[in-house]
């Protein structure tokens, strides 16, 4: 019997449960509509006829088993009160950090053929097949499913200029992972980051534990991409080397000691009995309008399966 990929509601409790699908239903049915990606630079950008878009690669939650889907609600419940990120982000480790994406102007909209400008706009010319997904959706993920790639009749509303450059990442990351098994990590350990402002709280494998799954991804996607022929802007704080990478799934922010630890308290109730297991078997190249606040976009999904079967 094959299973469906489908989208996991990221808001689980009961009383978030009927606002967050409309909301859902809401956000998908304008992410379908072609119109909607081609309107996305705001007045600035089109102005300067070149809209800034951002990327990075995540490895959205893929619970590894029933308890881990049952301990991931649990996770959702306390990120939808004190996660500021809980509307635009499904629990995930960040592999790469967000990124400019630079990439030369070439033809913009108004320079486009006529027929290509109003290609799609038109909601009935988009295939119902179509859909998109986002930094906000759980994928169930299944040996029958392949990995999800953005719909060519969506990517035809972004400039050619990004379409190219997010094309060579997908190419340098797919040969980057080409070795690399599927695998499963531990999310055992509670911990937290203090910044200047408040403390952020994060579930993460233990520092003594195995987590090489998530930094033979992160060396090699990281790799990758540095040595891409197209031109990035990356943050300037992101060191080189292991130490300076810190897998971790993101609970919340707290800006006192006494909500710090109410937040960590519930965090090691969750995992205290059993860790949260993941899968390491595919992860998610995102982007996004810099101009826009909403969740990211999943550009292309890469399998690491099929490493397993060249492999094998």
């Amino acid at each position: 019997m094959f299973l469906k990929a489908s989208l996991l509601p990221t808001r689980c409790s009961a009383r978030y449960l009927v606002s967050s699908s409309l909301k859902a239903l809401a956000l998908q049915e304008a992410l379908q509509s072609r119109t909607y990606h081609q309107s996305m630079p705001d007045q600035r950008q089109k102005a300067s006829k070149q809209p800034q878009y951002i990327a990075l690669v995540a490895l959205l939650f893929d619970p590894a088993g029933p308890e881990d889907e049952n301990r991931i609600k649990a996770i959702q419940e306390l990120r939808e009160g004190h996660d500021k990120a809980a509307n635009r982000w499904a629990p995930h480790v960040t592999i790469v950090p967000p990124f400019d994406v630079r990439y030369e102007e070439g033809l913009v909209e108004d320079e486009l053929p006529i027929s290509e400008q109003t290609a799609g706009t038109d909601s009935s010319s988009v295939r119902r097949t179509s859909r998109t997904y986002t930094s906000l959706d759980l994928r169930a993920s299944s040996p029958e499913t392949e990995p999800y790639r953005l719909p060519e009749d969506i990517r035809a509303a972004y400039p050619p200029g990004l379409k190219a450059a997010l094309g060579t990442f997908e190419e340098h990351i797919e040969k980057a992972v080409s070795s690399i098994p599927p695998s499963q990590v531990l999310l055992d350990e509670v911990g937290f980051f203090p910044l200047r402002a408040y403390h952020t709280i994060h579930l993460r494998p233990a520092l003594n534990g195995p987590a090489e799954p998530l930094h033979r991804l992160w060396s090699a996607v990281s790799s990758s991409l540095d040595s891409s022929a197209i031109q990035m802007k990356l943050p300037a704080k992101r060191a080189r080397g292991p130490q300076s990478f810190k897998p971790h799934l993101t609970l919340g922010q707290s800006a006192t000691g006494q909500e710090k630890g109410s937040i960590m308290n519930r965090a090691k109730a969750i995992v205290e009995t059993q860790p949260l297991s993941c899968k390491v078997e595919r992860f998610q190249l995102l982007f996004k309008n810099k101009s826009q606040s909403g969740p990211y976009l999943v550009w292309r999904e890469f399998s690491l399966k099929k490493a397993e079967a060249v492999n094998s």
